[in-house]
């Protein structure tokens, strides 16, 4: 294995890898919300790459301002622009001249800005005696005694001898619990509630009428006494013991059919990897932060720390949390290690050490390493913001800040500022203001470089959009207004170009149709005509056409057509496009699969991944990665085969690409 090692580490590739970041997080589908999307090109060395590398960007959903952008001082900045419909966008990025992974990450856009505001909120645990977090399942269990476990979430507080929250359903089982929401304040001896439907079953006392004789009417359950022998009155009530419903407003006898509750506590002291501390605060879209940390793999403590993240968009996918902090990537040890300094709900600041770090669809990873301050605050609906200094102590250092601010019920803001590798300026900024019935939307950009590579860019837009609304009976939903643009950049490769326009728009959906009993249709249209410079003559268009298909509980299907008319993106993406997207699980079997076709144009996207288990020990692994544009081609896949060491895989590769063998060191999959 040593010699294996040896060998393997003597190619190395010299591919450039995209690490892509998007401020903000999330974002509501609206057609006109603006996220910034930047891409951090570096070589194999961790040294950004030369000015002027041209980017591309393309999503499934959404349309970005312009799909290639130039890098400066390492980095190229775009501007997507929100849907008008709900979804999971499916983001590529990477280098024109194909020298380097595509990164594909996802995106969401929610539906609405309450769906918006429950992407921040947050549950927080405290067990002073015993809390355990199994990372495989994401659920955390603790216990106490005299209900010395507490929970809190939004109006909710809870107190219990022994608790189980499940993250992913924000369901929580307890016992010996006291709970105190709305109206209800009360003492269960076992409890299961769903959080974010404050709603739930309990075993509790409650007055109620004495059940001698029942009767069902109207869709009310009635409980009757009889006062003598012909007459019959409603029982009064009294002191009862058992199964209840609850929601904020108070609690009534359960009425529902079938099994009343699960008050089953899960079995989580197999997993294979588990963190202990004394208080927990889960943010449900995003990751824990812990305080008084200790990690543990197959039982056996690892590492103790004072504070303590884990992030559930992680990139490794492994069901152990140590995988995030170590990591041998294609003979490469990768090290991503935090030392938080501050660790609480709405301020998080850390130093973290990071090397060897991997981004896109191929094994290989740089050989740069870095020292970053960062720090976060987070005030819910209110504010939200952070700040990076990236590189410290590195001459192409960088320093980044974004911040959210909600200036009242109707009025939102948002800014970025940037000095990426210190040899240049971004920043940009946006207002969004609801009136009665419609919108109001501005938004500016600015990047200029002091050195080097010549490059400045500035663009402003605004827009005023009615409300969304029905067409009559139909399936469908309208937004019309008015839009204005203008953008203005120079640089040493293309030189000065501008354009400036203002018209009207409208913004077209549909619900979701069912076509038959395993397929759904939704389609989205935007019709825009500018007058102005350089503007597109013809009416723009922007389109897509989705079709969903549940083939079986085991594989999923969506196929999409995306057409772009709007005098200027369509000449590096094409005019149409097909795009597929896949997945399938089968026993010991699984494959996904992103296939994206440009009609008109040469270009052509293809991402395949599949995985076969051998046995409890072996497994076997593909990926193959085309990119193909305007006669250039980036071809890499790769075959791996793995080897359970107890909770442990060692995967020995080969790539295409570096025609090389290397090691791999992952938590098993299963």
């Amino acid at each position: 294995m040593a010699a294996l090692l040896v060998l393997a580490a003597v190619a190395s590739a010299d591919q450039s890898q995209v690490k892509v970041s998007f401020w903000p997080s999330v974002a509501v589908a609206d057609s006109h919300t603006t996220i910034n999307v930047t891409a951090e090109v570096r070589d194999s060395s961790g040294h950004t790459v030369r000015d002027g590398t041209q980017v591309m960007f393309t999503s499934t959903i959404g349309t970005f301002q312009s799909s290639v952008v130039p890098t400066v001082s390492g980095t190229a900045h775009a501007v997507l622009l929100a849907p008008s419909s709900a979804g999971i966008a499916s983001i590529t990025v990477a280098p024109v001249d194909l020298n380097g992974n595509p990164t594909v990450i996802q995106y969401e856009f929610v539906g609405s800005k309450s769906e918006l505001s429950s992407a921040k909120e947050y549950v927080e645990i405290i067990a002073p005696g015993y809390m355990q977090y199994a990372h495989d399942r994401r659920v955390i269990g603790a216990a106490a005694p005299n209900q010395g476990v507490s929970l809190r979430y939004k109006d909710i507080y809870l107190r219990a001898d022994d608790l189980q929250y499940d993250i992913n359903s924000y369901t929580v089982i307890a016992r010996k619990a006291h709970l105190k929401m709305g109206k209800v304040s009360t003492n269960f001896d076992e409890l299961n509630l769903t959080l974010n439907a404050h709603r739930g079953v309990g075993t509790t006392n409650f007055r109620a009428s004495s059940p001698s004789n029942v009767t069902f009417a109207g869709g009310v359950f009635a409980f009757l006494a009889q006062k003598d022998d012909q007459t019959w009155i409603i029982a009064p009530p009294e002191e009862r013991y058992g199964l209840v419903e609850f929601d904020r407003t108070g609690m009534k006898a359960f009425t529902g059919q079938g099994q009343a509750a699960n008050f089953d506590l899960a079995d989580i002291s197999t997993s294979p990897s588990t963190v202990s501390a004394r208080k927990a605060v889960v943010f449900p879209r995003k990751g824990i932060q812990f305080q008084s940390a200790e990690l543990y793999v197959a039982n056996a403590k690892l590492i103790k720390l004072p504070l303590f993240v884990v992030n559930f968009n992680s990139s490794t996918g492994s069901p152990l949390v140590t995988d995030d902090i170590v990591s041998v990537n294609d003979n490469q040890i990768g090290v991503n290690y935090p030392q938080y300094l501050i660790l609480r709900p709405g301020l998080t600041s850390d130093l973290r050490f990071h090397m060897g770090d991997r981004y896109g669809r191929g094994l290989g990873s740089d050989r740069g390493a870095f020292l970053d301050y960062e720090i976060n605050w987070d005030h819910g609906d209110d504010m939200e913001g952070g700040l990076t200094f990236g590189g410290i102590g590195r001459n192409d250092w960088e320093l980044d800040a974004h911040q959210f601010w909600k200036l009242g019920d109707r009025t939102t803001t948002t800014a970025q500022f940037s000095l990426p590798a210190g040899n240049g300026i971004y920043g940009s900024g946006s207002i969004d203001h609801q009136f009665v019935g419609y919108s109001m939307s501005l938004n500016a950009a600015h990047s200029q470089t002091f050195t080097g590579f010549t490059s400045s860019s500035q663009s402003y837009g605004a827009s005023l959009m009615t409300d969304s609304r029905r067409v009559g009976r139909l399936p469908f939903r309208y937004t019309i207004g008015t839009t204005a643009t203008e953008t203005v950049s120079n640089d040493e490769l293309l030189g000065r170009r501008s354009q400036d326009g203002e018209g009207l728009t409208l913004n077209l959906q549909s619900d979701s149709i069912p076509i038959d009993r395993i397929s759904n249709l939704t389609t989205s249209w935007q019709f825009s005509k500018l007058y102005g410079e350089n503007v597109a003559k013809v009416l723009g268009v922007v389109g897509s056409v989705n079709i969903s298909h549940r083939l079986s509980n085991n594989a999923n299907l969506l196929t999409s057509y995306t057409f772009t008319e709007d005098g200027f993106n369509e000449a590096a993406i094409g005019r149409h496009m097909v795009t597929v997207q896949g997945n399938y699980h089968q026993g010991n079997f699984s494959a996904s699969l992103l296939a994206s076709k440009s009609l008109g144009i040469d270009r052509l996207n293809l991402y395949g991944d599949a995985s076969y288990s051998l046995s409890k020990l072996w497994r076997l692994a593909y990926t193959y990665t085309s990119d193909q544009y305007l006669g250039e081609q980036f071809l890499d896949y790769n075959f791996a085969i793995g080897y359970r060491i107890g909770w442990r895989e060692v995967g020995l590769t080969w790539s295409y690409s570096t025609k090389r063998f290397g090691i791999e060191l992952l938590g098993a999959q299963f």
